[in-house]
């Protein structure tokens, strides 16, 4: 009998999938994009009530990545696989858990993560517009334009005293 193989059509994963079987354990959210600055596995921060745009917090907090979903049209025609979200449209956040998105760069398991403060992009050294994460980790390492996984911690507000 021959060998079935599948592996034409199943990639690693894409920016914005969750990560191993993560879905009982995250806290993910959801939210309105404030602008048209998110696409699938970017960082994004709030931005007014239940909204969020890309970015970081220049303390180095991240509300969540934006998680991938299959319901958006391709932005170009014809596709090159970009997805955007639009102004207004209703988006899912991992706040807490396991979500790959691109390396910008190459990474290194456990290092730091540098977040593009407009774009919401992954980085893994600093630069100008570029902030530490407090509340991110990268869980592998990987090449420069590899899905890698990222570990977000649910990011609470220390009480004022």
């Amino acid at each position: 009998m021959p060998k079935q193989d599948f592996n034409i059509n199943t990639k690693s994963g894409a920016a914005g999938d969750t990560y191993g079987i993560n879905i009982t354990n995250s806290q993910r959210n959801s939210y309105v994009a404030a602008d048209d600055s998110i696409a699938y596995g970017v960082a994004v921060q709030k931005a007014g009530d239940r909204k969020c745009k890309a970015g970081i917090l220049s303390t180095g907090e991240i509300t969540g990545i934006s998680m991938r979903s299959n319901n958006l049209e391709a932005l170009n025609r014809p596709s090159d696989g970009t997805v955007k979200f639009r102004k207004g449209d209703v988006l899912s956040v991992m706040e807490g858990g396991y979500i790959q998105v691109i390396a910008q760069e190459a990474v290194a398991q456990d290092g730091t993560v540098y977040v593009d403060s407009l774009t919401g992009l992954f980085y893994a050294t600093k630069a100008d517009g570029r902030v530490a994460a407090i509340n991110c980790k990268y869980y592998l390492s990987a090449s420069a334009g590899d899905i890698v996984p990222v570990y977000i911690e649910v990011y609470v507000t220390p009480p004022k005293p």
